[in-house]
């Protein structure tokens, strides 16, 4: 995929008459890793939302520009990756069987030996043919990220990442996170910057 550029101009959201964030503004090329850092209700969910183009802004604009065009909010799906607190997996299917439907869904040619090693990545491989209904939620949130950077996106925004992840979850995100950047910009909402993380190009916003 070509490289992809992001930028926001003066976003803004509200409900009624509570705003979340107003005259929001950033841009992020290839390699940064954008941390968003904020209290419980403080919007970081609805800003990934609203740059995936699953929501829209109350005021404000944000654009995902390649070196082709400039991709509209119906556009954008292929290029993005999201794993989030509200998308779940489908937990009577197996890792395996999640892997696989995933690999149809974003039209990517499936190769056993490939999907294999993936879930070796995310210490899964071993837990392949359990139904994700009996897996632990540190085994679901890894499959989460998994699916989430499968077709390798220029964007991948994680909402929370760290959540129920022990230290060898944290070290696959963080070798996730590093991956990711190398092909394009990832965006974390967090309540605190992640440590483990230790970016060298990092924006931090507080909301």
């Amino acid at each position: 995929m070509n490289p992809v550029s992001l930028s926001v101009d003066v976003l803004s959201k509200r409900y009624s008459r509570t705003h979340l964030f107003a005259d929001l503004s950033f841009s992020a090329t290839p390699g940064s890793l954008l941390m968003i850092r904020g209290k419980n209700g403080a919007g970081k969910s609805t800003l990934l939302r609203i740059l995936a183009g699953l929501e829209r802004p109350t005021s404000g604009d944000c654009w995902l520009t390649t070196t082709a065009k400039r991709w509209p909010t119906r556009e954008r799906r292929e290029w993005i990756g999201v794993c989030a607190p509200d998308f779940h997996v489908y937990e009577e299917l197996t890792a395996w069987e999640n892997l696989g439907l995933f690999y149809r869904l974003r039209r990517l040619p499936f190769n056993a030996d490939e999907a294999a090693a993936l879930l070796d990545t995310a210490q899964l491989l071993r837990h392949q043919h359990k139904a994700m209904a009996l897996a632990s939620s540190g085994m679901r949130q890894r499959l989460k990220l998994l699916l989430a950077s499968l077709h390798h996106p220029p964007l991948l925004l994680l909402d929370e990442p760290e959540s129920n992840l022990d230290s060898e979850g944290s070290q696959f995100l963080s070798n996730l996170v590093s991956a990711a950047r190398s092909n394009g910009i990832v965006i974390v909402a967090t309540n605190d910057p992640l440590a483990e993380l230790q970016p060298d190009r990092t924006i931090l916003l507080d909301l």
